[in-house]
This record gives C-alpha cells, sequence and structure tokens, in this order.
C-alpha cells in the first residue's frame, strides 16, 4: 500500500532541505584564476509518518561551479534515492548569491629572495685551441601516466562493507577492466541506484581522464546469500561500454551527467547481465 507523507511534513521536508542548501556564488573578480570546483555532500531527513513509521531518507548534494574569464556560474543539484511505495520531490533554491575574493596582499606568502651572483672581471687569456664535442640532444621527460585508478577511488570514495572498493583495475590495449564492490545502503532500491551512480561516475572520471579507450567493461560485486545461508562477494552486474557508446553522452550538460545520466545507464549500455536480484 502506498505510503502517503501529509502536506504539513513535505513541507517540513522541503523547508530543512532549502535551509541546509544555502550556498555563495561567486561574483566577479578579473583578478581569480579560472577554475572548477565539484564538491558533494548528504543530508540526512528522519520522517514521522502519521501512521507512527520513521523513514530516513538520505539526500545527496552536488555543488558545481565553475570560473572562466571573471565569469562564475554556479549549480547545486539535489538527488534523492526513490523508494517503492514513495515519491520524494526534492530541489534547490531558484537562486543564490555571495562573494568570492582574493586573499588580501597581508596574508600572502612573500617569495623567497634569491642571490644574484656579481658576474666576475673578465680578463684575457691565451687559450689553446680545441675540438668542440659534438653535443647528443637529450630526449624530452617522459610524460607521467594518468593514475586513473587513483582517480576513480577519489570519485567512488571509499567501501562502506569490508571489501574494498575497487577489488581489480587492468589497462591493455585500450581495454580498460575495472570490478569494483557495491555500497550497502537502507533499502534495496537505494542499492540498486547506488550501483547505477557508481556506473555514471566511472565513465565521467574515464572520459575526463583523456586516457585512450576503445571499450570499457565494469563488475559490480556484492554479498549474496545462497540457498544455504552462506554469504559470498559475487559478481551482479556486468556493463561493457564502447568507446562511440560513451562519446555519443551529453557530457556538456553539467546537470544531465551529475543528475540523470546515471537512470540511463543500463539503456546505453552495449551489454548489461544482471543479477535477477539487482533486476528493476
Amino acid at each position: 500500500m502506498p505510503i502517503r507523507i501529509p502536506l504539513a511534513i513535505a513541507a517540513v521536508i522541503f523547508a530543512l532541505v532549502l535551509s541546509g542548501m544555502a550556498m555563495a556564488a561567486p561574483k566577479r573578480q578579473d583578478t581569480i584564476a579560472d577554475f572548477d570546483l565539484n564538491a558533494t555532500t548528504a543530508i540526512s531527513l528522519t520522517v514521522t509518518l502519521t501512521n507512527g513509521q520513521m523513514v530516513t531518507i538520505p539526500i545527496d548534494v552536488r555543488l558545481l561551479a565553475e570560473h572562466r574569464s571573471g565569469e562564475t556560474t554556479v549549480s547545486l543539484a539535489p538527488r534523492v534515492a526513490q523508494q517503492p511505495d514513495m515519491f520524494i520531490g526534492v530541489r534547490s533554491a531558484p537562486s543564490v548569491s555571495g562573494t568570492l575574493q582574493t586573499i588580501p596582499p597581508a596574508f600572502q606568502i612573500p617569495p623567497t629572495p634569491t642571490h644574484t651572483p656579481v658576474p666576475p672581471t673578465p680578463t684575457r687569456m691565451r687559450q689553446t685551441p680545441t675540438s668542440t664535442p659534438t653535443r647528443t640532444p637529450s630526449p624530452p621527460p617522459a610524460t607521467p601516466a594518468v593514475d586513473l585508478q587513483a582517480l576513480l577511488l577519489a570519485e567512488l570514495g571509499e567501501s562502506n562493507r569490508d571489501v574494498s572498493r575497487i577489488s581489480d583495475f587492468s589497462i591493455s590495449a585500450d581495454l580498460i577492466e575495472i570490478e569494483w564492490a557495491i555500497n550497502d545502503n537502507l533499502t534495496e532500491g537505494f542499492i540498486k541506484t547506488g550501483a547505477r551512480i557508481d556506473v555514471a561516475d566511472m565513465l565521467k572520471v574515464i572520459r575526463e581522464s583523456g586516457v585512450p579507450v576503445s571499450t570499457v567493461r565494469l563488475v559490480g560485486t556484492f554479498s549474496m546469500v545462497d540457498s544455504f545461508g552462506n554469504a559470498s562477494e559475487m559478481p551482479v552486474e556486468r556493463l561493457t561500454f564502447s568507446a562511440e557508446t560513451i562519446e555519443k553522452i551529453n557530457w556538456s550538460d553539467r546537470g544531465y551527467v551529475n543528475n540523470v545520466l546515471h537512470q540511463y545507464v543500463h539503456e546505453i549500455a552495449d551489454e548489461l547481465d544482471l543479477h535477477p536480484a539487482f533486476q528493476e
């Protein structure tokens, strides 16, 4: 039977979310260097329904800011994983305001003075002609490789179970293979949504890293209990994405990438294999 939240309680939830999302949008400062900011946090709301049942609602909030040529844009994106028989609507305030400024000169660290040696007075010396040795050009410095696994771990965050967040990682011949542990959550619906968000985040990191890739294979694992009551970590999701499929995504629309893409990762995958417990 669907759970109905009274209008008064829904208004309280809405007010709490908005009050926790007061953000400062920087104003134009020509002296500030260009930057990108991507910050995430989580808000947990506990609501008591009219029948006495208590429901805890986790809300992920992502703050995106971009500063280019003196102009700054800010977007605030709340995200809620829906539960069966319940709809929770959350939106950010229509506008935010604030200031952005550079560090005053008094708080800046002065540069370390360097000693400029005085050139010695030239003297005339009789030199014996010598042959000029042939100079072998030095090879250019090697470009450091992108630590893609570290970038993925930073985006996924730590595991909330007693397993490694990324248990297997390999790159060979433009093929990237990743096996990651899906985090636990309050309900099965939240667990499935979290797995979808993980996939979208990993695709975003891989594309933004610039690492050449033709195929991406992702394997998500979770602790499952067999018919004998024994729990073991096992693959529950297998997804394959080609480079062509990844490039079709509208990466320039950050609102879509951060808030909508995860809903369609199963639909756009070139290959998909789901454990029955993780099927919709």
